[in-house]
């Protein structure tokens, strides 16, 4: 009876035939679902217990792009630097066991950057979990809340929840803002493959997008700050920009904003704030505002009104004070806000402005900046290439160029950690034909050297490493210099260099000091370019 009521769950029922399913068809149609939901690009990492993904990935679905890596932590952030590019969802897919934890780094990036990652872990059969099997580790809900949903398909689902739970994952990839999970349960044979059949099933229809029709109230307000964080290349159009300022809204760049010059300021994070009007409004759109003195001087205000702008769901109340969440696209808001029929007091917009053009000037004084950051920028803009702005002391220098050149650049802003930045400068090459420059301290480019094992390696790709032997951004806030007696630890002094990696993975080396006039006149794809700035 009990092998009975197995066989019964196990059968799907459509215009009155039955077909029984297992896992090799389950497989099948979870692919075909990602493609019926505009997946293209899929990285694979290699193992035994994901078998019955890549058999079937190779032996049906042709137009998928597939890329190996070994490292699923590389993995997971070439991942969002293809999302990048393409800005569709990617999927991963890799063996059972500590494989899947692995990708955690990525996903929380992936998570707090809005970043659609598909995550498919292969895992033993559940029974096995607590039977100290081989590569069996707890992989439901493996990423917590770092993830907005979760399912599984094993055997031991019946019709009815392996069909709701394929459903619900067709409608989550159409409407995805960031990372998903799916563990799938194998049980050995694992080296088959069934042939490819239409689903036995039918496919919900796609929901209708939300618009967002609530009126924009703005009255008691005449101060008002519009802040950028991380937002990719044109997701504040030039024009909303300018409508923004000429009605007298102060636009500012929280770093990795992409916004337009000639209607933003660049600099805030450096003011002297006691002489400034304060914002009696402000409204955040984007990822994080990387300018921590900017946002300590927001903190600090007696009384303050906050928007945030995103369709998230949480309201992420940075300066402390509070906030109102607008669950909604903020470009299509920013549009909205800017063809309102008011005009505010020019006078709080212009005295911040004036500020800001006094940082521009005086930044292009300091030595590392005109001899490196400056040349380097300049040259990327002239090439059009993607920048990918490390962490750390780099990101820091960088953002002391003036606004012009702080334009299509990427970063991973959302947790800010070193772990990732070169992975994923390789993902955005593996996807674009546009050069790619990757900026990164040493640390940074040691920490992810493994993202170089990329075969095919992207010709597109040169990656800029600032080499000053150790963490300098120990020296560059306050605090450590405190203490002296940890900064060995802080900082990890070392005497690397990149050349030999550049030999390992067959990359031109050049070695620049910043002297050579015509140094960009040089083929600089598939190259590192290491600065020594003991």
């Amino acid at each position: 009876m009990a092998r009975n009521r197995v066989e019964n769950a196990n059968s799907i029922k459509r215009i009155g035939v039955t077909t029984t399913f297992d896992q090799f068809d389950y497989t099948n149609w979870l692919l075909l679902i990602l493609a019926k939901a505009g997946v293209e690009d899929v990285i694979i990492s290699p193992g035994s217990r994901n078998a019955p993904l890549l058999i079937a990935l190779t032996k049906h679905f042709p137009n998928f792009r597939l890329h190996s890596v070994v490292d699923e932590r590389s993995a997971g952030f070439k991942a969002i630097g293809i999302a990048d590019i393409t800005m569709k969802p990617v999927a991963l897919i890799c063996t059972s066991g500590t494989a899947a934890a692995n990708y955690l780094p990525a996903v929380c990036e992936a998570w707090f950057r809005s970043v659609p990652l598909v995550l498919i872990t292969a895992d033993r059969p559940v029974h096995l979990t607590t039977a100290r099997e081989g590569q069996t580790i707890f992989q439901h809900h493996l990423y917590g809340r770092h993830a907005d949903a979760f399912w599984y398909l094993s055997e031991s689902l019946s019709a009815t929840s392996l069909i709701e739970n394929l459903r619900n994952i067709y409608l989550n990839i159409l409407h995805q803002r960031r990372p998903i999970h799916i563990n799938i349960h194998y049980e050995e044979p694992l080296y088959r493959c069934k042939d490819l059949v239409e689903l036995p099933f039918t496919l919900p229809e796609p929901e209708r997008a939300k618009v967002w029709n609530e009126p924009i109230d703005l009255s008691g307000f005449g101060k008002i700050m519009v802040v950028a964080g991380q937002c990719r290349p044109g997701y504040i159009s030039e024009g909303t920009q300018k409508l923004l300022s000429e009605k007298g809204f102060l636009v500012v760049s929280g770093g990795l904003s992409n916004l337009h010059p000639d209607y933003a300021i660049y600099h805030v994070n450096e003011f002297d704030y006691s002489g400034l009007p304060h914002p009696d409004l402000v409204i955040t759109v984007g990822g994080e505002i990387t300018h921590k003195n900017f946002k300590n001087f927001l903190r600090s205000l007696p009384s303050l009104t906050h928007w945030h702008v995103e369709d998230i769901p949480y309201p992420p109340d940075t300066f402390g004070k509070g906030v109102r969440l607008i669950t909604t696209d903020a470009s299509q808001f920013l549009d909205k806000l800017a063809d309102l029929p008011l005009k505010l007091d020019h006078s709080f917009s212009q005295t911040w402005y004036a500020t800001d053009r006094f940082f521009t000037d005086s930044y292009l004084k300091k030595d590392e900046i005109k001899t490196y950051y400056a040349p380097i920028a300049i040259a990327a803009q002239q090439l059009n290439a993607k920048v990918v702005i490390g962490n750390s002391a780099v990101i820091r220098q960088f953002f002391k160029l003036p606004g012009i050149w702080q334009q299509n650049v990427f970063g991973n802003r959302g947790t800010a950690g070193i772990d990732g930045s070169l992975s994923t400068a390789v993902g955005m090459a593996m996807a674009t034909d546009a050069p790619v420059w990757c900026l990164l301290g040493d640390l940074s480019f040691f920490y992810d050297a493994n993202a170089l094992w990329q075969k095919p390696l992207p010709k597109n790709l040169t990656v800029f490493v600032f080499n000053n032997k150790r963490g300098k951004i120990f020296e560059m806030i306050s605090g450590p210099g405190d203490f002296p007696e940890i900064y060995n630890l802080q900082t990890t002094p070392h005497s690397f260099t990149c050349s030999n990696f550049a030999k390992h993975y067959s990359m031109k080396y050049i070695h620049w000091n910043g002297e050579d006039d015509r140094f960009f006149e040089t083929d600089l794809s598939n190259t590192i370019v290491e600065i020594s700035l003991m």
